[in-house]
């Protein structure tokens, strides 16, 4: 069995957006992000900065 490595998030947007959107997130606040609203997140700095978002 291989290793279980983790990078922090750079330049994944693309698939950031892809991963929230094609699931359902029962337990947060919005179970059902845009695409608008996770982009704008992203751009507010969520994802990164001090975040550990992987």
């Amino acid at each position: 069995m291989g290793e279980l490595t983790f990078s922090p998030l750079k330049d994944e947007l693309e698939e950031l957006v892809a991963f929230f959107i094609e699931n359902t997130w029962e337990f947060h606040r919005d179970p059902y992000p845009s695409k608008y609203k996770i982009m704008q997140s992203f751009q507010k700095g969520w994802f990164q900065d001090e975040r550990a978002t992987f």
